[in-house]
């Protein structure tokens, strides 16, 4: 037994980290444990996700190839549905049209000139001063220009004429901002290919994708938040509205292993109204852990 007064000499540093390093591995797993709690309870497997505001285009392209003549706005521009963007060539169909107006013409001319002439001598037959074979005569003129007015479809063929050149004003199809622009005046554009795009203004969606290990951890109203990659905006709370029923093999650009294919599931979230997003911006997708799903109660109805 040790004396009361006796009184330890204090370790010499040396001593102190050399048994610290005898101790370190302990204190190592015990981090390691306590990390691996903490994963467990704050959803150490399924915590979150990365996603992107959805951007819905409305590409003006022209349904026919042509020369674009002016453009009516630039990137950046605000456009209501309606307004006109850009305007192609359509000296060609104008010509044509006006061709087919002047033949109308001409018919219309010819045939109005025989209907009076007609009518002339039937008051004139009237009063006996006009025979029958002279009318006869020009009723079947009459008849033939009536047929080859019908035949040719000439109203028909103006009629399609104006909606093709009316379709080389490209319109804006719904409210948004002008974001591309392709061509420049005096540019060959192809049918179908885009001249600019503008992001139509709605409420914005967010889109992500489920990795399949986690593939029924979430359902469609379950609450999540999002956080821009940007960090402008805070948490903003949404809810998923929108959840694949398969499985399938997900976009390269969420492939965390691109020599591997990733499968997953597709989920659509909406933003509470008001939601300050960009279209095309990456946001932090933070949903409840699956401890938490697991131990709320189950529907007994």
């Amino acid at each position: 037994m040790m004396p009361k007064n006796y009184r330890t000499k204090p370790l010499h540093p040396r001593v102190l980290i050399s048994r610290l390093k005898t101790r370190v591995p302990f204190f190592i797993w015990l981090a390691v444990a306590v990390f691996a709690v903490y994963l467990f309870y704050h959803g150490g497997q399924f915590g979150g996700m990365t996603g992107t505001v959805m951007t819905t285009f409305d590409n003006a392209a022209p349904l026919e190839a042509g020369r674009l003549l002016e453009l009516f706005v630039d990137v950046g521009d605000t456009v209501k549905k309606g307004d006109p963007l850009a305007q192609m060539d359509a000296s060609l169909l104008i010509a044509q049209k006006a061709v087919f107006e002047a033949e109308a013409a001409a018919l219309d001319g010819e045939l109005a000139a025989v209907t009076a002439e007609t009518r002339r001598l039937e008051e004139l037959m009237a009063r006996r001063l006009a025979s029958e074979q002279d009318i006869l005569s020009l009723r079947i003129k009459e008849r033939s220009l009536e047929a080859q007015i019908a035949a040719s479809e000439i109203g028909k063929k103006i009629h399609l004429l104006d909606m093709r050149i009316q379709n080389c004003t490209l319109c804006a199809n719904a409210d948004g901002m002008v974001s591309r622009v392709y061509n420049s005046p005096g540019d060959i554009v192809q049918s179908g290919a885009p001249v600019l795009s503008s992001v139509i203004e709605q409420e914005p969606t967010v889109v992500g994708f489920l990795s399949e290990y986690n593939s029924r951890d979430v359902a469609v109203g379950m609450d999540v938040f999002l956080v821009p990659s940007s960090g402008v905006g805070g948490v903003i709370p949404a809810t998923v509205v929108s959840l694949t029923p398969d499985v399938f093999a997900l976009p390269g650009r969420v492939n965390p292993i691109p020599t591997q294919t990733y499968r997953g599931r597709r989920v659509i979230m909406k933003p509470e109204p008001g939601a300050a997003l960009l279209p095309g911006e990456e946001v932090q997708i933070h949903f409840r852990s699956p401890w938490t799903l697991r131990s709320q109660p189950k529907d007994t109805k």
